[in-house]
């Protein structure tokens, strides 16, 4: 705390007054004086590394590193004498220990604990009572001579210990050690009502709620340490020559001294515990005071700073003056005893069950009420039958056993009714069923014995045998196999039925043409005669040449027999050889047929094996081919007008500015400088339109294009997510991603190929005329048949979407179709399927090897076909054969 001037210094005004006024960043205890001990006890847990507000900012630990930093500047040199212990001990294994004072009590300290704390960082758990023990046993804070003090800062709460509250006592242990506990809470997560508690066995709580210091913010943290380190700083003092409260003052420094101001003066004696009259006897001369109870008046006396020993007689621990008062029950009165604290054991009479007896034993003034004892079964003496059975019943004091019922007419149920002694006697009624009426009698309680014919199940002898009115219905002996008399094939098998009274056999089925199912469907005594079924153009299931075939009824069966067999493969883009690979074998490194080409002297990579312009000669054999150029030496590094000398292959040659130089799209080389720069950076397009290579163009990107290493998507530029993806030789690229190719897949009719291999498509080999389109193997309305979508674009059931084969890079040699790659000069009528005369063609967008996707397929999706304008011609079968007249356009499979 800055020293303060009195009203006499202000007069005086003398120079050293003038000092302590001004602005200082430390308190100087110029008028000397015993400088007070305090340790400071901060919390170091993980959530002191918490934002104190939001996602940034600073930290709690942050701000606690401040505030210290700027109360031990202010009083550490001359104010008070400053140590720091940090909780859990970051010099210590275990987020839980806390056994060590990091900085011990001592002048000047304050950059040794700034350092200290400088050099940590939060982690651990929070073990406030071990922290506060630790305290209690260092011996720096055991100085008699001087005020000794604890200072504990912390955000949360114990978390080392079983007991939340166990820091209470730890806090009571140092008080009893005259050390004083200072609390400051930082933030929302402590405990107040722990906290409050340790303030006030602390010695040090505030006059209102909270007892403790509660900061929320790093100026409230900085406020609450300086308010705490001006109280210790200054400090209590004993006014020489007074006693009791006159004898407590405060430090002032009065000409450069300390002095002790007696705060206190002399008052009349009151029961408080105090010399308020200051003659050095505690509540001394105070007489005694009148006090009352419940049960009567009385006197008590001062002792200990509290009213005690009235002389009122006590109420009871019922709360009365007596210990007896008056109970009742519904039977009567009596009495009731006090005995700890509860009225116990009335004497009056109780209510007991009633009971058959003719009293009123429940006390409700009512005698035998609700049949008391009644209820239960019991047998009537001297009587018979169903008036045997009787009830027990309370009646007049007495329970008798009293009849359920009198006689009545005897009935077929199995008792005496008429309580005779006789069950069932003489009973007899009239009976009928669907053949007839009789008489039926009573026995053992149900009604047997019925005089009239039965039903019997109904025969095949031309009688009503179960009575219904109806002879021989539901085909009695009918529906049994049999064999009809002369009976062959098909016809040679029957059913048993029931005619005009008699069972015969009737055949199952007449003749009717024959099928090729293994049966004899005319009843000619031959089987599959005729062939049936053979002869149609069909898939055999087979790739290659192998796929298309003719039906021929075999083992009762149709099966396919492909028209052709396997032949040797050769490179034409078809499957010869019919083992699901196309020109497997024959194709060049390139991936085409014929001889690989030879390399040029053009920047690319003719002969396909991975290295640009290695081998190529230049026609003119005094210059060397470098990035694509012919090109000659420098001479006295001078080179013809358009050329520049640069350092290549080892040498140096002439080369055009832009030789060896790459450009990041969509950059370019300036063919002058040999430098890279943006065509478009100082030009500005209008409305609608960007720029593309220096010019202003519609910003529909598949018109314009898109600058190298960009790819059109949507109408936009993107990057080309296949420019880095380096796939392996013969694997596609799809949007950044290696697919296998289709090229080399062949697949069988009812497939077709998809990221290199055969998936299920009903649509495969499946032709529909123009207007119509393949969905799920059959031809319907094509929705894209007057739909006309622009460059880049495909239609897609009524919608224009991009085409696939936008994000597609297939290997050399290859093209996308579809959005698969596939081989660039196979047969795009290679597809194998089959259109009638007229049908539609495809667009140029569909079409794959032997079967790999089905022609007109601008998508590569099946069913969502766009067939485009069609050319009306004929796909090949297989190889180079008209397919057979056929009737309709879908082949079944």
């Amino acid at each position: 705390m800055y020293r303060r001037c009195t009203a006499l210094l202000a007069v005086l005004f003398s120079a050293a007054c003038v000092m302590a006024l001004s602005p200082s960043p430390a308190y100087a205890q110029a008028c000397g004086g015993v400088q007070p001990n305090m340790l400071i006890v901060q919390d170091i847990s993980g959530s002191m590394d918490d934002y104190i507000s939001g996602w940034s900012g600073p930290t709690k630990w942050d701000a606690a590193v401040d505030a210290v930093k700027l109360v031990t500047d202010k009083y550490a040199n001359g104010g008070i004498r400053f140590g720091l212990e940090l909780f859990a001990d970051p010099d210590q294994s275990g987020n839980c220990t806390a056994k060590k004072i990091h900085v011990g009590v001592a002048d000047n300290n304050a950059a040794a604990i700034q350092n200290k704390m400088n050099s940590e960082s939060p982690w651990s758990n929070t073990p406030i009572r071990e922290a506060l023990d630790t305290a209690n046993g260092y011996a720096g804070l055991k100085d008699a001579t001087r005020p000794n003090y604890v200072l504990l800062i912390t955000d949360g709460q114990e978390t080392c210990d079983s007991q939340t509250d166990s820091c209470v006592q730890s806090v009571k242990n140092l008080r009893a050690n005259n050390i004083k506990t200072f609390v400051v809470g930082f933030g929302s997560g402590v405990d107040a009502d722990v906290l409050n508690q340790l303030a006030t066995e602390g010695g040090t709580a505030k006059a209102s709620k909270p007892y403790y210091y509660q900061a929320d913010n790093q100026a409230d943290l900085e406020a609450a340490l300086d308010a705490i380190a001006a109280i210790v700083a200054a400090g209590p003092c004993t006014v020489p020559g007074q006693k009791g409260e006159c004898a407590i003052g405060e430090k002032e420094c009065v000409n450069q001294q300390v002095v002790c101001k007696q705060k206190n003066f002399p008052t009349n004696e009151v029961c408080d515990g105090k010399d308020n009259d200051c003659d050095g006897t505690i509540d001394n001369g105070i007489a005694p005071r009148s006090c009352s109870t419940n049960c009567g008046s009385g006197t008590e006396t001062c002792s200990g700073g509290q009213w005690v020993n009235c002389t009122a007689q006590k109420p009871n621990d019922c709360g009365t003056c007596t210990d007896k008062r008056p109970c009742s029950t519904a039977c009567g009165s009596g009495e009731e005893t006090c005995t700890g604290g509860l009225w116990l054991n009335c004497t009056a009479p109780k209510p007991q069950n009633e009971v058959c007896d003719g009293k009123d034993n429940d006390c409700d003034n009512q005698t035998d009420e609700n049949d008391p004892g009644g209820g239960g079964a019991c047998t009537v003496p001297g009587e018979k039958g169903e008036c045997a059975k009787g009830t027990m019943h309370c009646q007049s004091g007495v329970l008798k056993c009293v009849s359920n019922k009198g006689p009545v007419a005897e009935i077929c149920d199995g008792f005496d009714n008429n309580c005779d002694g006789a069950i069932d006697e003489n009973l007899e009624r009239p009976c009928s069923n669907k053949c007839g009426t009789g008489v039926e009698t009573c026995s053992a309680g149900k009604w047997q014995n019925c005089t009239v014919k039965q039903p019997t199940p109904e025969q095949c002898n031309g009688l009503d045998d179960d009575c219904d009115g109806v002879a021989d219905n539901g085909d009695p002996g009918g529906g049994q196999g049999c064999t009809p008399q002369g009976g062959k094939g098909a016809c040679g098998v029957g059913s048993t039925k029931c005619v005009n009274g008699k069972v015969e056999c009737i055949a199952n089925q007449n003749p009717k043409p024959e099928e090729c199912n293994g049966l004899d469907d005319d009843c000619d005594g031959n089987i599959d005669n005729g062939d049936p079924g053979s002869g149609l153009p069909c898939a055999s299931g087979k790739p290659g040449i192998c796929a298309v075939g003719h039906s021929k009824c075999q083992g009762g069966k149709v099966e396919c027999i492909p028209d052709k067999q396997p032949e040797t493969e050769v490179c034409d883009g078809i499957d010869n050889d019919c083992d699901g690979q196309v020109d497997e074998g024959v194709r060049n490194a390139c991936g085409l047929c014929g001889d690989v080409p030879e390399e040029k002297c053009d920047g690319k990579d003719e002969d396909c094996n991975g290295k640009v312009d290695d081998g190529a000669v230049c026609e003119d054999s005094t210059k060397t081919c470098i990035n694509g150029e012919c090109v000659g030496r420098c001479s006295a590094n001078e080179c013809p007008q358009g050329l520049v000398c640069k350092d290549a292959a080892g040498s140096y040659y002439c080369l055009s500015p832009c030789n060896g130089v790459t450009c990041e799209p969509p950059e370019k080389c300036d063919e002058n400088s040999g430098q890279c720069y943006d065509p478009c950076a100082s030009v500005k397009c209008e409305s609608g339109k960007r720029c593309m290579d220096g010019n202003c163009v519609a910003e529909d990107c598949h018109a314009s294009g898109c600058s190298e290493g960009m790819v059109c998507v949507g109408g936009d530029c993107e990057r080309d997510p296949c420019a880095a993806a380096n796939c392996p030789a013969g694997s596609a690229c799809d949007k950044g991603q290696c697919v296998p190719s289709c090229a080399a897949v062949a697949c069988p009719i009812g497939e077709r190929c998809i990221d290199g291999e055969c998936a299920a498509d009903p649509c495969s080999y499946v032709g529909c005329p123009d207007g119509k389109h393949c969905e799920n193997g059959s031809c319907v309305d094509d929705p894209c048949a007057q739909k006309e979508c622009g460059t880049g674009y495909i239609c897609v059931e009524a919608d224009c979407v991009d085409d696939p084969c936008l994000t597609v890079t297939c290997p050399d040699g290859q093209e996308c179709r579809g959005g698969e790659c596939f081989f660039d000069n196979t047969p795009e009528e290679d597809g194998g399927f089959f259109t009638p005369d007229g049908g539609g063609g495809t667009d140029g967008g569909g079409g794959g090897p032997d079967g790999g996707y089905p022609t007109g397929d601008d998508t590569g999706m099946p069913g969502d076909y766009d067939t485009g304008e069609g050319s009306g011609q004929k796909p090949n079968l297989a190889g180079d054969e008209e397919p057979p007249s056929c009737s309709c356009a879908t082949i079944s499979l």
